[in-house]
C-alpha cells in the first residue's frame, strides 16, 4: 500500500536523523574534546550551539513528516474519487463541500456554480480543500478529516495532542524567524524530542489506517 510505504520511508528518515541527534547530544561539549573521524583523522569540536541547532532542526523534521503524511492521505481520497469517475451528484454532502471549496481555492469556475449545475459534473480535485501549510496539529487533523466525512477515533487524541501542538508551534516560530534554531533547541532535552517522535509516529499510522478504510468502504460516495 502506497500510504504505508511512503510513511515508512519518512519514518526511516526521521529515525536516521534521531540517531545523529542522539550521538551529537551525547557529546560532553564542555570538555572541549573533538570527535575524530577514524578514517581521515579530521576533528570536529561539538559545542553547545551545534547541539541546540540540531535539536531545533529536529522540530522541522518532525513537522515535515506530519504535514506530508496528512496531505498524502487527503490526496489519496481525492485520487480514488477521480478513479471512480464520480459525479458531484454521487458524492456525500461532506465531499461535495470539500470539492466546492477546493475549486474556490484554485479559482476554478465550478466553485461558483449553483447546486443544480454541479450535479452532472465529473469530480476531480485540483488542490487540497483545506489550507494545511504550517497549520497541522492534532486538532487540525481531526477537523480536516471530519470535514471530509472521515472520522478518526478519539481515544488517542489526549495522549498525543501536546506533541503535535509543540511541533507545529515551534516549526512556525522557526519558519517565521521568531526564534533562532539554537534558541529553540535550547529548551529541549533529547528525551523530550524523542517523546514527540514516538507520539507522532504512533498516531500517524492511525490516520493512514482510517484513510484506507474510508476509501475501501467508498465513504466518499453517496448511498
Amino acid at each position: 500500500m502506497i500510504l504505508d510505504n511512503h510513511f515508512l520511508q519518512r519514518k526511516d528518515d526521521v529515525d536516521a536523523h534521531f540517531r545523529c541527534l542522539e550521538f551529537i547530544s551525547g557529546v560532553e561539549s564542555h570538555k572541549q574534546k573533538p570527535v575524530v573521524d577514524s578514517n581521515s583523522g579530521r576533528e570536529l569540536f561539538v559545542d553547545l550551539q551545534m547541539q541546540c541547532c540540531m535539536k531545533g532542526q529536529t522540530l522541522v523534521v518532525l513537522y515535515n513528516m506530519v504535514e506530508s503524511t496528512v496531505c498524502e492521505c487527503l490526496n489519496y481520497i481525492y485520487d480514488n474519487v477521480a478513479d471512480d469517475e464520480l459525479t458531484y451528484a454521487e458524492l456525500t454532502d461532506e465531499m461535495r463541500r470539500m470539492w466546492t471549496q477546493s475549486c474556490k481555492r484554485k479559482k476554478q469556475p465550478e466553485g461558483s456554480l449553483d447546486e443544480a449545475s454541479k450535479m452532472p459534473l465529473k469530480v476531480v480535485f485540483q488542490a487540497l480543500a483545506i489550507n494545511t501549510s504550517g497549520s497541522i496539529d492534532i486538532r487540525k487533523i481531526y477537523e480536516a478529516f471530519e470535514k471530509h466525512g472521515c472520522s478518526i477515533a478519539e481515544d488517542k487524541r489526549e495522549d498525543y495532542g501536546d506533541s503535535f501542538l509543540t511541533v507545529k508551534s515551534k516549526r512556525n516560530r522557526l519558519a517565521h524567524g521568531n526564534e533562532s534554531f539554537s534558541q529553540c533547541g535550547s529548551n529541549y532535552l533529547y528525551k523530550d524530542l524523542d517523546k514527540m517522535r514516538q507520539d507522532i509516529t504512533a498516531f500517524l499510522p492511525i490516520v493512514i489506517e482510517t484513510t484506507k478504510k474510508f476509501v475501501e468502504g467508498r465513504g466518499y460516495k453517496r448511498t
